[in-house]
């Protein structure tokens, strides 16, 4: 197998289509698995110019924001990205880690000029408040919807 390095990761995930980001993507989920790339997914995101391989990378490492927190501090950054959605997604990476110290961060959003942003935002300040990561797609609570973000979380009680 070839060595893993995030030039690869930045070629692979840095392309102006979602199909071609795509089949990357899977190609590299294949060859190294999910957890060996999350720290070159890390480290790659900020040299990634194509919003397409940013939002691929907070997708895909948003599993890991309970028990990572360098992912944590990724969303948070990502919540200023120019492209709104992949603030959607660390949004979402942020809501389902349950990490108030996200709150912050969060908040600022509330004002975006971006309805979409605000809306998201606001969804996951609640999902935090309320420690129920389901409010991020569940925004009226009505116990119907259920996200599983990580093959662990099938097996937690749901709220």
């Amino acid at each position: 197998m070839t060595k893993l390095t995030v030039d690869k990761v930045v070629k692979a995930l840095d392309c102006r289509s979602e199909s071609d980001t795509g089949r990357n993507q899977i190609l590299l989920h294949k060859k190294y698995g999910l957890d060996a790339l999350v720290p070159h997914y890390i480290e790659a995101f900020p040299r990634i110019k194509s919003w397409i391989g940013r939002k691929y990378i907070i997708f895909w490492i948003r599993r890991y924001a309970r028990k990572n927190p360098d992912v944590v501090i990724l969303a948070k950054a990502a919540l200023n990205d120019k492209s709104w959605k992949v603030r959607q997604d660390a949004c979402a990476a942020l809501a389902y880690a349950l990490d108030s110290s996200a709150l912050p961060s969060l908040r600022k959003l509330l004002t975006h000029s971006n309805e979409t942003t605000r809306e998201d935002a606001a969804a996951a300040i609640d999902a935090i408040e309320s420690k129920n990561h389901h409010f991020f797609y569940d925004r009226k609570h009505a116990g119907n919807i259920f996200w599983d973000v990580d093959p662990e979380d099938k097996e937690q009680n749901r709220k």
